[in-house]
């Protein structure tokens, strides 16, 4: 007697489950052909733990490993910026020298940048205390072109209320009144005369805007510096 194998997987599994099998299995074989076959595992157990822990993968053509935290979105950034390769358009631009990173994260897309751009220098903002030691952890091998601040980019250096939206996610909240973990804030326009840019290069901007005026202050300084680049999560 033959099996309808596809009939039989079709009645035994809940459609949302087939859906989740078919996108990790897609996922699978796309992380291991870019990042090897235990890379992609361990990006699928980070994606499936339950419970939160530090894993690090061995990529190839870096010198050191990338740290992050299973059972977090880590998995997921990590996915976006090694395997999809979201920022391999930029690798066209010449003559990067100065890049700003808003929204830091654990690093993944400073890696990137700092391995194919090797005369930039990079300054990262980045508030979440727990990103920014893994982003310490992760550039440490380019510690010397790589400026990270603990701080949030606002259209004016003051204080908020920080507090993760959604401790499963990368994402946070940040507003002038509430309640949460008290940050500072820095604007674009300190940065530049903090370290002595130029001009920007590359202009990464990887955060959700909670009040009109960051996206306005955004407008602002972008429209004053030479920006390539703009990413805005919504």
């Amino acid at each position: 007697m033959l099996f309808d194998w596809r009939n039989i997987y079709r009645r035994t599994l809940p459609s949302k489950w087939r859906y989740r099998m078919g996108i990790y299995g897609r996922d699978v074989i796309r992380d291991t052909w870019m990042l090897g076959f235990q890379n992609a595992v361990t990006l699928l157990t980070g994606l499936l733990a339950r419970e939160q822990r530090l894993g690090q993968l061995t990529l190839p053509n870096y010198s050191a490993p990338v740290w992050f935290r299973l059972g977090t979105a880590d998995a997921f950034v990590v996915r976006q910026v090694f395997t999809v390769q979201q920022y391999a358009p930029l690798t066209q631009i010449s003559n990067v020298k100065f890049i700003i990173d808003c929204g830091g994260n654990i690093g993944c897309s400073a890696l990137y940048f700092m391995k194919h751009f090797p005369d930039a220098e990079l300054v990262a903002i980045e508030p979440q205390r727990d990103n920014a030691a893994l982003f310490r952890q992760n550039l440490l091998s380019f510690s010397s072109r790589v400026h990270l601040i603990e701080a949030a980019i606002w259209s004016r250096e003051t204080e908020l209320y920080f507090r993760n939206s959604n401790a499963a996610t990368s994402s946070y909240e940040v507003a002038e009144v509430g309640e949460g973990e008290v940050i500072k804030t820095v604007t674009l326009a300190n940065i530049l005369r903090t370290w002595k840019f130029p001009r920007i290069d590359i202009l990464k901007i990887d955060i959700l805007p909670p009040q009109p005026s960051l996206s306005a202050a955004r407008r602002r300084s972008i429209s004053r510096s030479m920006a390539r680049c703009g990413e805005s999560a919504r």
